[in-house]
């Protein structure tokens, strides 16, 4: 199956028609791209940057993209992070790490009817 979108073509596999995206499917796309953006504490270090990010009632503690670990309260993350990585040397207190409100980033998102953009030629 071919349709045409001006210079560009959408090919579907014969095993792509013979079984559609389930019906919930759009929806959790859709879904996911309208979440607002999540709190956040971020701090760089020489180490990489930890970020203590608000995921649903409890907060996840990272560096870089490793999971340090999940925890009631920010400053619980906080605490579980520097004596995961001592040698971080990261600040003792929330106050002194940069906080980002929910959707302080949103502009930056995808939107849900995705960029197109047009060729020279």
């Amino acid at each position: 199956m071919e349709t045409q979108h001006g210079r560009h073509r959408t090919v579907a596999t014969e095993s792509q028609r013979s079984h559609p995206p389930q019906a919930g499917y759009a929806a959790s796309v859709e879904r996911r791209l309208s979440d607002p953006m999540l709190a956040q504490y971020v701090h760089p270090s020489k180490s990489g940057l930890f970020r203590i990010i608000r995921h649903g009632r409890q907060w996840r503690a990272l560096c870089q993209e490793q999971e340090i670990g999940r925890h009631e309260t920010a400053e619980a993350a906080l605490i579980a992070t520097r004596m995961a990585c001592p040698q971080a040397r990261l600040p003792g207190e929330l106050a002194q790490w940069r906080f980002i409100p929910e959707l302080a980033l949103a502009h930056s998102r995808v939107s849900a009817e995705g960029t197109h953009w047009q060729l020279a030629g």
